[in-house]
């Protein structure tokens, strides 16, 4: 869901780079996985 807090080519760039092993972007791709969770549970209407 793209909520407007990121920039989405910055993220898809992140998981691309994460997959090919070009960088490692373990922490900044599980924080936004956390903070869409966290949006989904306490946020988002039921």
């Amino acid at each position: 869901m793209n909520r407007g807090i990121t920039d989405p080519a910055v993220v898809r760039q992140w998981v691309e780079h994460h997959e090919t092993s070009v960088a490692d972007h373990t922490h900044h791709i599980w924080a936004l996985l956390m903070l869409e969770l966290w949006f989904q549970r306490f946020i988002d209407p039921q």
